[in-house]
């Protein structure tokens, strides 16, 4: 998002995350690869965090909602998930995050504290705010 006032120009960098239990199928058949989830969530969270370290950018967010309630209160316990989990009870996550997961190296390296306690329920769905302003 640009903000401006006058001369005054910030931008707001805003992560979207959006995790469906089902599949739009007329079946609807459950979606898998939850660690695959589990880590670009994470991701994102970097990106944000990249991104207010350059000029004229202000604090980032990250959004993430999902009516699959494996994310949330699921147990994480393998090496992919147990690293990258977003359940309620993970908290204190900063620094590196390195397990290799599908395809991807699984590298991420946090500079924020991050807790996932603040998952919020409204009706079907849960949601989740990060934020990371620079320090």
């Amino acid at each position: 998002i640009l903000y401006t006032e006058g001369s005054e120009k910030r931008y707001f960098p805003i992560e979207l995350k959006c995790f469906r239990e089902y599949t739009r199928e007329q079946n609807g058949k459950k979606r898998g690869a939850q660690n695959l989830g589990m880590i670009d969530y994470w991701c994102d969270i970097e990106n944000i965090e990249q991104y207010t370290k350059q000029p004229e950018y202000s604090f980032g967010t990250q959004l993430t909602l999902t009516d699959d309630e494996y994310y949330v209160r699921g147990k994480h316990e393998g090496k992919q998930v147990s690293i990258y989990s977003t359940n309620i009870w993970n908290k204190n996550i900063t620094g590196l995050l390195s397990q290799p997961v599908a395809n991807r190296s699984g590298r991420v390296e946090l500079l924020g504290l991050y807790s996932m306690k603040n998952w919020k329920k409204k009706g079907h769905f849960y949601f989740i705010r990060q934020e990371y302003n620079g320090t």
